[in-house]
């Protein structure tokens, strides 16, 4: 399908988009997570609004603490 946006400029028209993201944890012990994530990952190019970059896929490994 598409999606109709009025902007100051005028009408613009884009296709349906889909998008996935993932985020992977695990707790190796309290306060401690461990994470790998992902944000468009099947690296879907279009864009998802009139106006604005076309992200590709982006991927982090990381991990978080509590004190």
């Amino acid at each position: 399908g598409k999606r109709e946006y009025e902007t100051m400029y005028g009408a613009v028209s884009l296709d349906a988009k889909f998008n996935a993201d993932l985020k992977i944890s695990y707790a190796p012990v309290t306060g401690v997570e461990l994470f790998i994530n992902g944000m468009n990952i099947f690296n879907n190019t279009s864009i998802a609004a009139p106006y604005v970059d076309k992200t590709k896929g982006t991927y982090m490994i990381g991990a978080s603490f509590e004190l």
